[in-house]
Order: structure tokens, then C-alpha cells, then sequence
């Protein structure tokens, strides 16, 4: 069988060739890189392969935009899955929470501008702790200007401010009003006497009729109405007279019978307000008080006085009424028959 010549076969190796070591000859393409000369001293460089010559497609980095609006999306597409009553709970549960989180940043407790600022408690309380003498007097301030009059109590209360506040009237003056706050009538009674027995001058206070007339909550008559006979008797009438309006039972009855004693009664409101809105004598008057309070006088349009000499002025009538008729005038006619 004649031997077949394999130039046909180009270049390419074969299994007959591949086993050859000799160095076959090649296309251009199909050998290996050489070596450069100037090259001969460093590291031969690599051949380029296919991944450096073309990098692989890499996704860009999503921005945090990106990444919040595919995690609503899912958030959306996992809460619409829920049953409907879960669903309702999740939603008042989260409604409470933003309620509740919006109420504690707007309490009125939190440090505001000073265009919407708190008003004090008690400004009158905090100008009283100014006067103490005793060395809790800073820090019972401080906790007034806070509007915390509960605390300010508790400073009074303790153990240390106990030899302090029997050498201070003032002070124990103070505590029985802060006690009268935190709805304490016998710890306010005790300190209202002891503070008028330590300093009789105390009874000129003109906060100490009304703050008296609060110890009758504590079912103590007999010793209020002791300590209400040591201060001035028409700032104390004065007191029981809006006590008898007070909302506590105790003390609306106890100052009922407190002006009994004196000789006194209760104001009537009703017929304070109603002779407020008497009308006035006064001829000076009649036209002011007509326009505030009687709106439907007013004088009579197209009507002239008898007479233009006559001191009295346009006539008055009630609005819808007519004219009053003079008696000398006589009666018209009946209508003839004929």
C-alpha cells in the first residue's frame, strides 16, 4: 500500500506526530511565545489568556437608595401575604409606637424654644423657696423652677432638713403648702401651726387664708377653724366665701358652716351674675348699657319728639312694638254701609 503524503494534512499534529519529539513545523499561530531577549535577565511574561483580554461582566455596587427601596418591596410583598388579623395588629401595634415615640418628643417635659416654653407651676412657690434660711434652700429652688413640687417636699421631708426646718417658720410654711399640692391636709395643718406659733407675723400672708381653708380635706374642723380664728378676719371670709365652691365635699360644707359661725353666707353666683345684668337708673348710662347688654332698644326710626324743645329726647320702644297711640287722638270712622 503506497505511503499516502500527509502535507495535506497541514500542519496539525497527529497521533503518529505527537509521539515524535523532533519539532514539527507550525503555523504561526499555533506556536509557542518566545522568549525576548530583553527579556532574558527578568521572568518571561505570560501569555495573555482569554480572561485578561476580556474581563468578566461584574454588577455594579446598588446604592444605598437602591437597597432601601428592595427591602420596602419585600417588607410590602411579606406583609401582604399575612392573614388580614395579623395584618391589623401589626398595624395598631406600629401606630401605638409612633404615637407613643411622637408624645415623648414633644412632651411638655422636654427642653423647648423659648417661644413655646412651659409655663412654671407655681411662680409664687418659687419666689417663697427664695426666702428660706435653711441650707436645703438651693436645691429646694432647683426643684421648684423645674416644676416639681413633689420632690421639693421630699427635701423638706428628710431626716437631715428635720433640725433645719424647726428654725425656719418660713420653711415649714412652705412644706405645708407643698404638701396641700400633693393632697396631704394633715401634714399641711401641723406645719401651718407650727409655722404661725414659731412666727405670729405669718398670718399677714396673703396666701395663708386660702391654703388654711384647703386643710378642712383633712377632717380636722375643730384645729382648722382654730388656725382660721389666728388670721385676719375679712381675708379669711373672703377665703371660706370661694371655698364654698370648692370641688371637694369636705371643704364646700366645712365653709359653709364656718360662715354660719361668722355670721355669713355663701355668695349666691347666680344672683351675682344676673344683677350684673340689671339695668342701670342712670339716665347717663342708659344708652351705654343699651348697647352692650340690651341690643333690641334702640330709638325708633321716623319718629320725631313732641316737641323739639323737649329735654327728653328721641322716644325708646322695643324693637317689633308699635307706637304707642295718644289718647286725645280720636277713633277713625266704621266704614259706611251705604
Amino acid at each position: 500500500m503506497p505511503i499516502e503524503d500527509d502535507s495535506e494534512l497541514g500542519a496539525a499534529p497527529t497521533a503518529i506526530t505527537s509521539v515524535v519529539p523532533e519539532q514539527r513545523n507550525r503555523e504561526t499561530t499555533q506556536q509557542m511565545p518566545r522568549a525576548d531577549p530583553a527579556w532574558a535577565g527578568d521572568e518571561v511574561p505570560t501569555a495573555q489568556t482569554l480572561d485578561t483580554t476580556f474581563p468578566q461582566m461584574l454588577s455594579p455596587t446598588p446604592t444605598p437608595r437602591q437597597r432601601a427601596r428592595v427591602l420596602w418591596r419585600r417588607l410590602v410583598h411579606e406583609f401582604a401575604k399575612l392573614p388580614p388579623r395579623i395584618r391589623v395588629a401589626i398595624t395598631v401595634v406600629i401606630s401605638a409606637m409612633v404615637g407613643l415615640i411622637i408624645g415623648l418628643i414633644i412632651a411638655p417635659s422636654g427642653t423647648g424654644s423659648s417661644a413655646t416654653a412651659t409655663p412654671r407651676l407655681d411662680d409664687e412657690l418659687t419666689r417663697h423657696g427664695k426666702r428660706l434660711s435653711m441650707p436645703e434652700r438651693d436645691a429646694v429652688v432647683r426643684a421648684l423652677s423645674a416644676g416639681d413640687p413633689i420632690a421639693a417636699l421630699l427635701m423638706l421631708r428628710a431626716m437631715s432638713a428635720k433640725d433645719h426646718l424647726a428654725t425656719d417658720p418660713v420653711a415649714l410654711a412652705l412644706r405645708g403648702r407643698l404638701a396641700l399640692t400633693a393632697r396631704d391636709g394633715v401634714d399641711a395643718l401641723d406645719n401651718f401651726e407650727a409655722a404661725l406659733t414659731a412666727d405670729p407675723k405669718l398670718a399677714a400672708e396673703p396666701w395663708l387664708p386660702a391654703a388654711a381653708v384647703q386643710t378642712f380635706g383633712a377632717n380636722k374642723l375643730a384645729r382648722t377653724t382654730a388656725l382660721l380664728g389666728r388670721l385676719p378676719r375679712a381675708a379669711t371670709q373672703g377665703a371660706l366665701g370661694v371655698a364654698c365652691m370648692d370641688w371637694q365635699y369636705r371643704v364646700r360644707h366645712a365653709a359653709q358652716d364656718a360662715l354660719k359661725a361668722l355670721g355669713a353666707g355663701c355668695p349666691d353666683p347666680v344672683a351675682r351674675r344676673s344683677s350684673r345684668r340689671t339695668r342701670p337708673r342712670s339716665a347717663t348710662r342708659r344708652a351705654r348699657w343699651c348697647k352692650s347688654s340690651c341690643r333690641s332698644l334702640r330709638p325708633t326710626t321716623g319718629w320725631r319728639p313732641r316737641s323739639t324743645a323737649s329735654p327728653a329726647g328721641p322716644r325708646w320702644r322695643l324693637r317689633g312694638r308699635a307706637p304707642p297711640r295718644s289718647p286725645a287722638a280720636p277713633a277713625p270712622p266704621p266704614p259706611s254701609t251705604r
